[in-house]
This record gives structure tokens, sequence and C-alpha cells, in this order.
């Protein structure tokens, strides 16, 4: 999710989860935003088979090199770019949210005017 992954030590991560009845309700308990759940079909991701759900109330933080690490064993596969327009409503999700971090709201924005937000392939579980 970083803005700038490549000078960030510590890279914010969205998780994906077909869960979506059990993350609909603990979203619900917890009185977040209904925006800091995007929901998303198989049509906008091609990996996903079924409906899914992200919450943007529980982002995950891990190591650049820990990650290095998990590429490299063979635990975790880059998987295919999702698209601008799904990114932005998970970083518009997680900046709605109480719940997150104000550090890891600030690594989700270019540091300068000129910089973009890159869409780096997303990393799953082997």
């Amino acid at each position: 999710m970083n803005a700038e992954p490549g000078s960030d030590e510590v890279l914010i991560l969205a998780i994906i989860s077909s869960k979506t009845d059990q993350i609909v309700r603990r979203v619900g308990v917890l009185g977040q935003p209904s925006k800091t759940l995007v929901r998303l079909a198989p049509s906008d991701y091609a990996p996903l088979k079924v409906e899914s759900v992200v919450d943007c109330n529980s982002p995950q933080r891990e190591s650049m090199f820990c990650l290095k690490q998990e590429l490299a064993a063979g635990r975790l596969k880059v998987r295919e770019s999702i698209s601008s327009g799904i990114l932005r409503r998970i970083i518009d999700g997680m900046k709605a949210s109480k719940l997150v971090r104000h550090a890891y709201k600030t690594m989700l924005e270019p540091k300068s005017a000129q910089s973009s937000t890159p869409l780096s392939p997303p990393a799953t579980r082997a």
C-alpha cells in the first residue's frame, strides 16, 4: 500500500479475505464507517475465485527485509497488480478508519507532489 515502497523500511499490506460475512460483522461491531470495507468480485481482480473483502481497519505491517526473505523462500507469491481504482478505495478506506495508526496513513500518499502512487503487484502467502 505504501506510496513510496522503495524508501520505506516497513510496508503496509492490505489483506483480501473471502470471509466477507465475518469481516462485515466485525467492522459493524467496531462501529467503523462502511467505507472501511472494500468489496471485491472475481471480475474486479482476476486472482479472486469468490466475492471477497478488504478490511481497511486491519492493515498488516511487514518489513521489506522479511518480505524479501519470504519471496526468496517461496512462501510468498507475487500476484498481478490491482487496479488504481481499487487501490484508491483501499487507501481511502484506511484513511477513514479510526483504528489505523496515523503513521501508517502518512505512508499511503507520496511524500512529494511530484511522486505518483505506484501500483506494486500484491504478494500472497504460498
